[in-house]
């Protein structure tokens, strides 16, 4: 076992609800957080959605 020596991390974001994942669901349930007046952030680890094809 290792460890890694502490550090600050600045904490860019506060929202109200934090979606991890853009596909369907992640941006159907970030689209009705954001109806109900929720701050939204969406996070996708990928810059441009693929097909899964």
């Amino acid at each position: 076992m290792f460890t890694l020596p502490s550090r600050e991390v600045p904490i860019i974001a506060s929202p109200d609800v934090c979606v991890i994942g853009g596909g369907a669901s992640g941006v159907s349930a970030a689209v009705a957080a954001a109806r109900l007046g929720l701050e939204v952030l969406l996070v996708e680890k990928s810059q441009f959605k693929r097909s899964n094809k």
